[in-house]
């Protein structure tokens, strides 16, 4: 049913009492992966949420028959890791995660699994993992976005794997397996590895390879595409905008001597008949296009054929319109109901919902006591509510009990406003409350369209407007007659008298 892990699949972690390993340990065992020993060196014989831990490889593959190495170890290690895993002989198919591995120590190991006769698949490393959805999952990949299905996907990014089978869900299309392959220039399984299998699997009937810029894999996928793969391929490459001698993210994600660029890619899948989406939301309809338009082999004698890749849209049916009313999820996912009118819902007590006025008739009976539900209703806002409250939700208002929005708040609404603070000397605002409530005049009556309280060297004194305040309630006499404080019409400030 899938390609490299199924249910079969017994995985033994490699760094599982540290940070990460741990954490991936518990989420691949919430989705139901066999997580069977854990290797630490030096915690043998301990336990880590309920796995056994070993000191080594080849005791723990032997006590627990694992048959999958998980590597999360850091890159000082990782190589090391890598060849003790593959000296294991159980050991089939190894996962290293860990990014930041040199290179060298890479080439390394990569030498010296070619030179052994019965070596193990390496995916990666600086890879996600792979995923059979409802059966296995082996490395980081979040699970709950994947949805079973006939749909291949391989990958050189971690992220835009999670990106495209987002998509591929929404629009209705299952995967079959996921893998990451890894994005650094050493890896042990390319693009033309993994569209060899896809190739072989008769679960598969299509494939979405991601691509990115650097190196020449997706050339030499394309070669490959064009002579011998005979199932539907959609690509995708990413880096498109990209500068030449940057390195966009991974390791091998550079163009480096005017190759790897993101155009020749481009250009080598859609020779080969391969299209290429310019974004991930574009790769459902591009694979519903090319599964259309393909013709299948026939099929081996006594073979069951496969079932269909992907579900049509309603729009592509002409015996069933399109719901008008029905939303549209990831380009065209098919909802329940779609396909004609939509039959009238059923009267259920305290819903709201008559059947006896003058539009009740043809409205099926209650489903409690089998006839037309007589209550009243009630139409005001939050009647239907389960906890029995009246008034609409307390997220449609302002908050529990509230009877309208709730005021806002923030800098700009109270009565001193943080904007429009005094500028500096050379004109520029200083970012600084006003001191002053805003549209309150001065001491003379008249606005003096500045912020009271400002200091000649353009700071606010906070504690102007108290004295000011103060100032009002208590007014200045002069035997017995009040005084003018802006002394007398056309001046400011001064003497008495108004000379």
């Amino acid at each position: 049913m899938s390609i490299l892990v199924d249910q079969r699949t017994r995985v033994l972690v490699q760094g599982i009492t540290g940070r990460d390993g741990s954490f991936h340990a518990r989420s691949m065992m919430e989705y139901g992966t066999q997580v069977v020993a854990g290797v630490t060196p030096g915690k043998g014989g301990t336990l880590q949420d309920g796995v056994p831990v070993y000191d080594s490889v080849i005791e723990a593959a032997e006590a627990q028959h694992a048959n999958t190495a998980l590597i999360f170890v850091p890159p000082a290690f990782a190589a090391d890791a890598i060849l003790e895993a593959a000296s294991s002989p159980r050991i089939r198919l190894v996962v290293c995660i860990t990014e930041g591995i040199p290179t060298l120590d890479m080439a390394r190991v990569h030498d010296q699994l070619r030179s052994r006769p019965n070596a193990p698949r390496l995916l990666g490393p600086n890879c996600p993992g792979l995923i059979s959805p409802g059966k296995c999952k082996v490395g980081i990949m979040p699970g709950h976005i994947h949805m079973e299905g006939r749909i291949g996907l391989v990958s050189r990014s971690g992220t835009l794997t999670y990106e495209v089978v987002h998509q591929l869900t929404l629009a209705g299309i299952g995967q079959s397996t996921c893998i990451g392959i890894g994005g650094d220039p050493i890896i042990g399984t390319t693009f033309l590895h993994a569209l060899e299998m896809f190739e072989a699997d008769s679960h598969t009937d299509a494939v979405v390879m991601i691509g990115e810029i650097g190196g020449t894999d997706e050339e030499e996928a394309a070669r490959f595409i064009g002579e011998k793969m005979s199932k539907p391929v959609v690509g995708f490459i990413a880096g498109q905008t990209a500068p030449p001698g940057k390195r966009m993210g991974h390791a091998g994600a550079i163009i480096s001597g005017g190759s790897g660029t993101a155009a020749e890619k481009i250009r080598a899948l859609e020779e080969v008949g391969v299209p290429v989406a310019g974004i991930p939301s574009e790769i459902p309809s591009f694979l519903r296009k090319m599964v259309s338009e393909h013709k299948p082999r026939p099929a081996a004698k006594g073979v069951r054929p496969p079932r269909a890749v992907v579900r049509t849209e309603r729009s592509e049916r002409p015996d069933r319109p399109p719901r008008r009313d029905a939303p549209s999820y990831g380009g065209g996912r098919p909802q329940r109901g779609q396909g004609g009118p939509r039959p009238p819902r059923a009267a259920q007590p305290g819903r709201g919902y008559r059947t006896d006025g003058p539009r009740s008739e043809g409205r099926p009976a209650s489903r409690v006591h089998g006839r037309p539900d007589t209550r009243p209703t009630d139409t005001r806002a939050g009647s239907h509510r389960p906890d029995g409250r009246r008034g609409a939700p307390d997220s449609v208002l302002g908050g529990r009990g509230s009877v309208g929005p709730r005021p806002r708040s923030g800098p700009s609404s109270g009565p001193y406003r943080q904007t429009g603070a005094s500028p500096r000397p050379g004109g520029r605002p200083t970012g600084r409350p006003t001191g002053r409530p805003e549209g309150r005049p001065a001491q003379g009556g008249k606005p003096t369209g500045r912020p009271a309280g400002r200091r000649e060297e353009g700071r606010t004194d906070s504690r102007a407007h108290l004295r000011q305040e103060s100032s009002r309630k208590r007014p200045a006499t002069r035997g017995g007659a009040r005084v003018n404080p802006a002394g007398g019409p056309g001046r400011r400030g001064g003497g008495g008298g108004g000379r």
